[in-house]
């Protein structure tokens, strides 16, 4: 691709490491949040709401940190993030790529603490959650409770965040806010893989560079250019949900993990639908490695790509299935403004390691609905 092809409008900025403090940076007012996507434009920017009422995400599968859904607008989900995926929506994101993330709705400054329940039988296995935000002297309060009308439970989540309890994160943190993917689906059946053959950033210590490469070696992220994170399955004849996550994926093989795309798509019990969920999803990698393939100055390591359908009964050429990237706290941007250059990264070539993963998720869809 000629540079002229990959020169968007990137506005000029500090490093990201020097990008302006939370409290320097507007606050979207969450009463204003559309409840079905919209443009970012028309959302109203101030720091006037009082009280913000949140549930457990119980759609997410994977990640590090705890996400929550706002409860009176359950479009908006709230994703702890770091200043490097901070710029990269805000300014680095190439409109190009827009329509493969999920809609951002800007960056609310939040702290979550919380008690993990002593009975992990309980539903949630925490007590009540308390997300809040500091503005100015007043303190926004929000309560994370167990969500008796979501679909599945909320494992992972407690999982997130009984990970952030015991590393002691109880400081203000920065939260992006993403359109919900799953909000108009009956029975969201979801997987999480993490995309490209690399996942260490380009300042990585010695040791986590050669702990990242051991693991892409003993996983399928070397072979395959991917690895399943989390996974969300729905059982048509229990009617309910069964989960795995990042460890159960990092036993699969380039053999094994067909089984598991198989699994995935049984969760519709619908041949019919099983192939246009797959011809759905080929088409929209077809277009994704495409724009990737462009991109000649972006390396998305350890992104995701959240594989999604909807598993109730339905008309078989209207099922709602999609696919989208996330995920982008180890992305690299080598644009104005951006990320310094290495000087062993050859530009004129697109991220191998990301198209390579694509390939290969095209071949596991395509042998995944050979029964």
């Amino acid at each position: 691709m000629s540079s002229n092809q990959e020169d968007y409008n990137t506005p000029s900025h500090d490093d990201v490491h020097n990008l302006p403090t939370s409290k320097d940076r507007h606050i979207v007012d969450l009463e204003t949040l559309p409840t079905t996507p919209t443009k970012l434009a028309s959302i109203v920017v101030n720091d006037d709401n009082d009280m913000i009422d949140a549930v457990p995400f119980s759609d997410q599968v994977g990640g590090h940190s705890p996400c929550a859904r706002l409860k009176d607008n359950p479009n908006v989900v709230c994703k702890p993030s770091g200043d490097r995926e901070l710029a990269f929506y805000q300014q680095h994101l190439p409109p190009v790529l827009k329509e493969f993330l999920p809609e951002f709705f800007g960056v609310k400054l939040v702290r979550i603490h919380a008690q993990p329940k002593q009975s992990m039988d309980d539903s949630l296995g925490i007590d009540e959650c308390a997300l809040s935000s500091p503005k100015k002297n007043e303190v926004e309060q929000a309560l994370i409770k167990h969500d008796e009308n979501a679909n599945g439970d909320c494992s992972w989540f407690e999982h997130c965040l009984e990970r952030h309890l015991v590393k002691g994160n109880l400081k203000n943190t920065e939260c992006i806010l993403l359109e919900n993917l799953t909000l108009h689906m009956n029975k969201p059946c979801i997987m999480d893989l993490k995309m490209g053959t690399r996942t260490y950033k380009d300042d990585a210590s010695d040791k986590k560079r050669i702990r990242a490469i051991q693991k892409a070696e003993e996983t399928t992220t070397s072979s395959l250019g991917l690895r399943v994170c989390g996974l969300k399955l729905f059982n048509c004849d229990t009617n309910m949900y069964t989960f795995e996550d990042k460890y159960k994926g990092r036993e699969l093989t380039p053999e094994t993990i067909k089984d598991t795309f198989h699994r995935f798509l049984q969760s519709n019990s619908n041949a019919s639908s099983r192939k246009f969920i797959v011809d759905k999803m080929l088409s929209r990698i077809d277009e994704l490695r495409a724009v990737i393939a462009s991109l000649h100055r972006f390396r998305f390591y350890s992104s995701s790509l959240l594989l999604m359908f909807d598993a109730s009964p339905s008309d078989p050429e209207h099922v709602h299935a999609d696919l989208r990237m996330i995920d982008f706290a180890n992305t690299f941007c080598y644009v104005d403004g951006g990320d310094a250059l290495p000087g062993d990264l050859d530009i004129s070539k697109p991220d191998e390691g990301y198209l390579f993963g694509l390939d290969s998720l095209v071949t596991l869809l395509q042998s995944s609905i050979v029964d």
